[in-house]
């Protein structure tokens, strides 16, 4: 490997170390359960930067929208896909949080990567997932530049957690299991809600 290459390598390295879990707190005033599982679980975007907008179908209704609608309330975008390993059991997991949070005006916003939406209908019943809407990007694109603007990499795995504040902010970034059965999550989640505008 040439100089060049190598130090390009180590500067990503250290750029990516910079923004990884355990850099300062993305969302001020947390419990110190809640400052854990944000330091273990979340990464901040590389920069501030607004979710983009663009249009989705919630597919049980067949209504259209965009995220722009999630506006003035935080929200948990899943980038997700049937035959994702870890999706199966993550999904079930945002299900519930996803129920238990949303009289609090949480909103959970699962988009599927598959291109048949009758899949991930499926996957969602073989999963035990109820309340979680199916919701497909309508240009079959835009969730994937979403992604690829915020890691700016064409290596995107599913499923990723982008939380939006109430600005329509990415506030944090969870790659994986973002373990969200936890009092942590809930607790980073609510400091979140709690912000004005």
């Amino acid at each position: 490997m040439n100089r060049l290459l190598k130090g390009a390598v180590l500067a990503l390295g250290l750029a990516l170390a910079a923004v990884g879990p355990g850099a300062a707190q993305m969302v001020p005033g947390l419990t110190a359960e809640a400052a854990r599982w944000e330091s273990q679980h979340v990464r901040p975007a590389p920069r501030k930067l607004t979710a983009p907008d663009f249009p989705i179908l919630h597919a049980a209704e067949g209504r259209k929208g965009s995220l722009a609608d999630y506006k003035g309330r935080v929200a948990v975008v899943t980038l997700w896909k049937s035959d994702c390993p870890i999706c199966r059991r993550e999904m079930p997991i945002l299900d519930r949080l996803g129920a238990e949070m949303a009289p609090e005006g949480l909103v959970m916003a699962p988009l599927t990567l598959d291109l048949d939406l009758d899949r991930a209908r499926f996957a969602f019943e073989g999963w035990g997932v109820r309340s979680l809407p199916v919701i497909q990007d309508l240009e079959r694109i835009n969730g994937t530049f979403f992604a690829l603007s915020v890691h700016q990499s064409m290596s995107i795995s599913t499923p990723t957690t982008y939380v939006l504040d109430k600005a329509g902010e990415i506030r944090g970034v969870v790659w994986g299991a973002g373990d969200w059965d936890s009092p942590g999550a809930r607790d980073w989640l609510r400091a979140l809600m709690a912000e004005s505008v």
